[in-house]
C-alpha cells in the first residue's frame, strides 16, 4: 500500500477532490498520477485506499474505496 496521508475528515467513498497541503505534496513532490493508490486517514482509526483518477493545478480528484477501521497501536 501507498504511503498515508492524513486528512481532517476522510471523504465518503467515490469520487472527492483533495486541495491544499496533501494534495500539494502528492502532486508536487511525489507527482502522482492518475491510476496510483494513495492511503488516506482521518487520524481516527478510520482508513480508505484511494485511486487517483486525475491531477491539476489546483489539487488533484480521487477515487476512494470503502474505510475500514484499524485497531490503535
Amino acid at each position: 500500500m501507498a504511503n498515508l496521508y492524513l486528512l481532517d475528515e476522510l471523504p465518503a467513498p467515490g469520487e472527492a477532490a483533495l486541495t491544499g497541503p496533501v494534495a500539494h505534496h502528492l502532486t508536487r513532490v511525489l507527482r502522482v498520477r492518475a491510476g496510483d493508490l494513495v492511503a488516506l486517514s482521518d487520524g481516527r482509526g478510520r482508513v480508505a485506499e484511494a485511486e487517483v483518477v486525475r491531477t491539476d493545478r489546483a489539487g488533484l480528484v480521487v477515487c476512494v474505496g470503502q474505510p475500514s477501521t484499524q485497531p490503535p497501536v
